[in-house]
């Protein structure tokens, strides 16, 4: 179902980069509810994305929708980070985003080859 792909990419995603979340010493009250809003949003977007062109079957899933798509995503998380995430002076909110992204976006890709087989045909 497509429930269970978002949540596939969207737990884990949550999971790991709270971890790094916190590591990198965002812990306030808006570091974490700026987390939770974009990182919803951006699984969100990934899923809608691949369920779209899935449907119309798209070869090559992870290189012609996957990367570019978390390339975008990473970029738009960035520029958010950069401008929102503050706790201590040594903090880097970019570093964070980078790290955060690629992390999940591995975790997420994993995660639907696993459970989605028919949205990575190969």
């Amino acid at each position: 179902s497509y429930c269970g792909q978002f949540l596939s990419s969207l737990l884990p995603t949550l999971f790991l980069e709270g971890i790094l979340l916190f590591s990198f010493g965002f812990w306030n009250r808006r570091s974490i509810l700026v987390f939770l809003g974009v990182n919803f949003a951006t699984q969100l977007g990934l899923t809608l994305v691949t369920v779209l062109r899935a449907g119309v079957g798209v070869p090559f899933y992870r290189y012609l929708v996957f990367l570019p798509l978390e390339l975008v995503i990473t970029v738009v998380e960035t520029l958010i980070y950069r401008k929102t995430l503050r706790c201590r002076p040594k903090s880097h909110p970019v570093l964070y985003a980078v790290l955060a992204n690629a992390l999940s976006a591995l975790t997420t890709f994993v995660s639907v080859q696993r459970f989605f087989p028919w949205l990575v045909p190969w």
